[in-house]
This record gives C-alpha cells, sequence and structure tokens, in this order.
C-alpha cells in the first residue's frame, strides 16, 4: 500500500485531485445540523462572565425539524454560529431566559446578523 501510495502522489493528475479535496473540504464547511426530521441542541456558547478569549458567553441553538430556535446570545456566540454557517433563514426566534450581559450580549449582532445573512443567501 505504502508503495502504490508513493507512485501516486508523484503523479500531477493525483496531486490535482488531492488540491481539489482538500480546497473543497476548506471553502465549504460541512453541515453540523442533521438533515433529517430530528431535535437538535448545539451549545454556541458556554462561558461564565470571566473572560475567556477561546469561549463564547451563554448560546443555545435548537433545531426542531427544519425549524431554528436560538436561546440566548452571550458575547461571541454570533460569532460562532456564523462561522458554522448557520442556516439563518431557518432561525424561527431568539429567547432570553434572563437579561444579565453575558446572555444578551451579541443582541445587536443577532439582529442584524440574521437580516443580512438571510438576504445575501436569498440569491
Amino acid at each position: 500500500m505504502f508503495l502504490i501510495y508513493s507512485i501516486l502522489i508523484r503523479q500531477p493528475a493525483f496531486q490535482d485531485k488531492l488540491l481539489e479535496i482538500a480546497i473543497e473540504k476548506i471553502a465549504i464547511p460541512a453541515p453540523y445540523l442533521p438533515e433529517e426530521d430530528a431535535l437538535t441542541a448545539v451549545v454556541c456558547g458556554s462561558r461564565s462572565p470571566i473572560n475567556d478569549p477561546n469561549r463564547a458567553e451563554a448560546c443555545i441553538l435548537v433545531q426542531a425539524g427544519d425549524k431554528i430556535f436560538i436561546f440566548d446570545t452571550g458575547n461571541g456566540s454570533a460569532q460562532n454560529l456564523n462561522d458554522w454557517n448557520t442556516p439563518w433563514n431557518k432561525v424561527k426566534g431568539i429567547f432570553y431566559t434572563h437579561l444579565h450581559s453575558d446572555h444578551i450580549s451579541d443582541i445587536a449582532d443577532f439582529h442584524q446578523g440574521t437580516w443580512i445573512n438571510w438576504w445575501t443567501k436569498r440569491f
């Protein structure tokens, strides 16, 4: 097997195909939500109010069939959902468990982002 791979990796057509596959995987992220009719919950933020640059604050995305509901919009959660290529046209509502700053700080980003992302993905 190693011998076959060693020969193939030196062939331009094989190299081109590997590069094409790599670019496709990078350019089009794999969907993180199931396609079938299911109930799914995704933690899009779980940080406490204490700053941690590697985590977003409180946010839960729930997909029920083809509808998406978001619970809380803590700092950094909108960026996570944008990075994950969330289908914004399926977001049907955003709910707040309470109004502490670590649960609502991205409210403006969600308000603007759902409209802009929805509009740009229509065309």
